[in-house]
Order: C-alpha cells, then sequence, then structure tokens
C-alpha cells in the first residue's frame, strides 16, 4: 500500500469527466423534450427519485461494507474482501425485494402516489414506469458490488468507460424516443435499464479477469453469516440511521410535492432538482476517489498522510466547487430560459435555493468521509437527525404560505447546524483553531468569488433568455470563462492551491510518454 495513487486519480478523473459530459449532454437533450409537458415531466421525475431510493436500499451495510472491503484489500486479503462483499450484498438484494412490494402497490394505484393524476394516459405512464422499475430493480444490486470492487482499488475509471459507451446509446435512443410529435417515456426508460443492465455484466466480467476476482466465491459469499454481521453492524446499524435521514431528507421532497401539490408543481420543482442531482453526481465524482484512500490510511494507521490528503483535497476542490454554484446562481434565470423555457421562470427561486444548499460541500464532503473511516457513529446520529427535524417542521409550517419553494428554502437553513459541524471537524482535524482555517484556507478564495460574481452580473443583463440549444451554450460559456479567470486569482492568491497544482502538473507531465514531452 506503499503505492502512489496518483496515476489512478487523474484516470478516475478524466474518464469521470468524460462520463459527466455525456450526462451533461444527455440531461440537456432529454429533459427539455419531456419537459414540454409538465404533467408527464412531473410522473417522470418522481419515477427518477424512487429508482434513487435503491441505492438507501441497504440500509447502510454495503457503506459499512465498503470501509472494510478496503482495509481487507489494504492487507491484501482478497478473500474475506469477496465475503464482506458478498454479505452486503445479500443485504441489499433482500431489502430490494421487500421495497419492491410497496413499488408493485403503487404501479397498480399510481393516484395513490400522485396527487392530481386524472388523464387515463398519465395514468398510464405512471404505472408502466413504475412496473419496469420494479422489473429492473434487481440490476441496482450489481452495480453497488461494482462499485465496491472498483472503489476500493480507487479504479473506478475502468467500469466508467464502459459506462460511457453506453450513455452514448441512451443519448441517440432520446431522437428513437422523442421524434415527429412522439414522446414515448416508458421506452425511454426501459431503454436506459438495458443499457445499464449489459454495462454492469461487462463491467463484472472485467473484474474477473482483472483481480482474478472469484464470482463463484463472491455467489457462495451471498448469504447471511453472523461473522460478517458483526463485523459490519457497529458502522451498519449508523449508517442505517444515517441512510433513513438521507431518504427523509433528499428524496422525501419529490414525493410530498407529487402528493399534496401534484405532477405540475413538481415539474417545477424538479428542473432545479435536476440541476442538484448533476452537481451531486459532479461533487460526488470528485470525492469519490479518496474515500478509499481514507480507509487505507486508517487501516495503516498513518494519519499524518492521511491528514495531508485531506488539505490538498479542500484546497484543489474548493474552487471547482464554489464556482460552478456561485455561476449557476448568478445566471439561473437566463439559464433556465435558455434550457427549459420561459414559462419555467417559477423554477429560478426554487433551483437557486437548492444549489445553493452545497456551497459547503468543499468541506463538508472530506467531513462526513472522515467521520464514517473513523466510525464516530454518534456524530453521524446528531447530524442527520439535526437537518432532517429542521427541514421537515420548516417545509410544514411554511408549504401553506410559500408553496414548493418552501421545500428549496429549508433545504438551506436546516444544513446550518450540520455545516457549521462538519467546519469545527475539519479544522480540529488539520490541527487549525476555526479562525485560522478561515484565514488560511478560506481567504484566499475570496477575491475570487467576489469577481466572479461582480463580472456575472454585469453579463447577465446581455444574456439570451429563449430556449436554444445554442443560447444555452452561450450562457454556460459566459459562466465557465470567467469561472477560468476566477480560477486563476485563486492560483496566484493561494500558496497551498498553487504548490499541488504544479505538483500534480509534474506528476501528469512525468507519467505522459516521452514522445509526448519532446513534442511538447
Amino acid at each position: 500500500m506503499n503505492k502512489s495513487f496518483s496515476s489512478n486519480y487523474i484516470q478516475t478523473y478524466i474518464w469521470q469527466i468524460i462520463s459527466m459530459v455525456a450526462n451533461f449532454v444527455s440531461m440537456f437533450i432529454v429533459v427539455p423534450k419531456i419537459s414540454s409537458q409538465p404533467a408527464l415531466f412531473g410522473i417522470y421525475s418522481i419515477c427518477i427519485s424512487i429508482a434513487i431510493y435503491f441505492s438507501y436500499a441497504d440500509v447502510g451495510f454495503v457503506s459499512s461494507g465498503t470501509k472494510y472491503a478496503s482495509e481487507s484489500f489494504a492487507m491484501n486479503d482478497l478473500e474475506e474482501e469477496i465475503k464482506t462483499v458478498g454479505f452486503v450484498s445479500f443485504i441489499l438484494f433482500a431489502f430490494v425485494l421487500l421495497f419492491d412490494v410497496v413499488i408493485v402497490y403503487f404501479a397498480f394505484t399510481p393516484t395513490a402516489l400522485i396527487a392530481n393524476l386524472k388523464d387515463p394516459k398519465e395514468v398510464a405512464v405512471a404505472s408502466n414506469l413504475l412496473f419496469m422499475l420494479v422489473l429492473f430493480s434487481f440490476a441496482i444490486v450489481n452495480q453497488r458490488i461494482l462499485q465496491v470492487i472498483y472503489g476500493v482499488r480507487v479504479e473506478t475509471y475502468i467500469y466508467k468507460k464502459i459506462f460511457i459507451v453506453g450513455s452514448f446509446f441512451k443519448i441517440a435512443s432520446v431522437y428513437f424516443c422523442f421524434n415527429n410529435g412522439k414522446a414515448d417515456i416508458v421506452e425511454y426508460f426501459v431503454i436506459c435499464q438495458l443499457v445499464d443492465l449489459i454495462c454492469s455484466v461487462i463491467s463484472l466480467l472485467i473484474a474477473k479477469k482483472r483481480y482474478n476476482y472469484d464470482l463463484f466465491l463472491l455467489l457462495r459469499s451471498l448469504r447471511y453469516s453472523k461473522r460478517m454481521f458483526d463485523k459490519t453492524k457497529r458502522l451498519a446499524f449508523g449508517s442505517m440511521y444515517m441512510t433513513l435521514m438521507f431518504v427523509l431528507y433528499y428524496e422525501m421532497d419529490t414525493m410530498a410535492i407529487a402528493k399534496f401539490l401534484g405532477p405540475e408543481e413538481l415539474s417545477y420543482y424538479a428542473v432545479g432538482l435536476s440541476l442538484l442531482t448533476f452537481l451531486r453526481t459532479l461533487f460526488s465524482t470528485l470525492y469519490a476517489p479518496f474515500t478509499a484512500r481514507f480507509n487505507h490510511f486508517i487501516a495503516l494507521k498513518d494519519l499524518d498522510s492521511l491528514r495531508d490528503l485531506y488539505l490538498r483535497i479542500v484546497v484543489i476542490i474548493m474552487p471547482m466547487v464554489l464556482f460552478p454554484i456561485i455561476s449557476l446562481v448568478v445566471l439561473m434565470k437566463p439559464f433556465i430560459g435558455c434550457w427549459v423555457g420561459v414559462h419555467y421562470t417559477a423554477s429560478v427561486v426554487i433551483a437557486q435555493l437548492l444549489i445553493m444548499s452545497y456551497s459547503d460541500s468543499f468541506y463538508s464532503y472530506p467531513a462526513s468521509m472522515l467521520i464514517v473511516a473513523q466510525e464516530k457513529v454518534r456524530m453521524l446520529y446528531v447530524t442527520t437527525t439535526l437537518m432532517t427535524l429542521i427541514f421537515w417542521c420548516g417545509v410544514f409550517t411554511t408549504i401553506s404560505h410559500l408553496g414548493t419553494p418552501s421545500f428549496a428554502l429549508f433545504k438551506i437553513i436546516s444544513l446550518v447546524p450540520t455545516s457549521v459541524i462538519y467546519y469545527r471537524v475539519t479544522a480540529k482535524f488539520l490541527d487549525l483553531s476555526p479562525i485560522d482555517f478561515a484565514k488560511r484556507i478560506l481567504s484566499p478564495i475570496l477575491p475570487s468569488c467576489l469577481f466572479l460574481v461582480m463580472s456575472l452580473m454585469y453579463l447577465n443583463r446581455y444574456m439570451p433568455v429563449d430556449k436554444h440549444v445554442s443560447n444555452l451554450l452561450v450562457v454556460v460559456s459566459t459562466g465557465g470563462f470567467v469561472s477560468l479567470i476566477a480560477l486563476s486569482l485563486y492560483y496566484l492568491a493561494s500558496a497551498h492551491f498553487r504548490g499541488y497544482s504544479r505538483e500534480f502538473v509534474k506528476k501528469v507531465y512525468d507519467k505522459m510518454p516521452s514522445v509526448l514531452r519532446t513534442a511538447g
């Protein structure tokens, strides 16, 4: 475990960026097609939200298993790693089955899930989507297995390549399912699920060959094991509670809006939620390569290396978090107009509030990774309970006055206590006081943020607002170009960022083939 993982990080980011671009293209092709019919867009959004629930179906055991599988990998114990993965996959499989029973009920009675669903066509679409969700639900077990197998080795980029190819098939299917007035959402959903299933199987076979991964041992390990249960239960029960709180906090908002306000109101919220989901994917992509390394260092009791990595993560990823959020918030009105049309103006404030709730991600993500790696279960209970209680108490108190925006508003308010806790965790682990952390780490980026806000506010008045791909590219390019200037200001202001950037560029250069270096 003394090997350098720099190459893994670089390759992971390269292929994750390509994957993000493919998903970005897909989102900005699909959503405008579907959003032309707000009711159907709302139905599709609720089904996608339900699909996301399957990622929580393991009730914390996959998260716990990933930690212990990472430690087994660090100790070169492949058999123990496979048995751990098999056990937690069994738990996931069992809970997916239970969840399917609930979805089947709603598939037969979709009006019990979505308010104001009266059009027979809309009822049929909702019912068919839910049935297809059940049919492909077990594919999620395979995908989670892949995430653990490749993730503990910091080689997620390998199976990402396969899924990138699949993304192009999904994009191509858009023109088949939404063409000449045709809008078959169910057909599009089925094609996407089939593509993901095929990619998962191929990726699993590659893992078998690349890592000498014993798939027969994995299959035999897909059962209950008291030893594995005792090994994983402490962190799993903490993760289970955290998972429940996350479902209530992150996913139940769409269910509540669909039930009480109807599919059209949900469509306005779904536009902002699509952007929030994109940012969640982006930030998960940025931090995913480091989760396994946190567990490696904890297993090896190498806190100095972990502390150095932690600081690098905060400093380097901070502009990648803040600059996209600032750009979107300032340019949100022309962005939404060019993307889905001016009739979604009600989504502007909702989207701004939703994505602002992720402003602290540059330190909250690594802090949460550290808490899990150190198995500080009590802190997980406190943070997740606080944000969930504040969110739903606020929503129930204000929904009659504010309507749908109350959900977005309390996404921000509810995160304040958790953000403060994660801030103190970060500063303490880096051996800094909260004030010193602000001075030494945060203050260098403030001029860049101020420049970004003022520049984009000035340029905002010249942005197009009509729905068209070329107009959308103008808005996105403007935000991206000004963000690059802001990044150069941060480079000049932060000695930490400047030093880490030079190290990174040198490592990339050293790993280039000699022919390319000579040509350069």
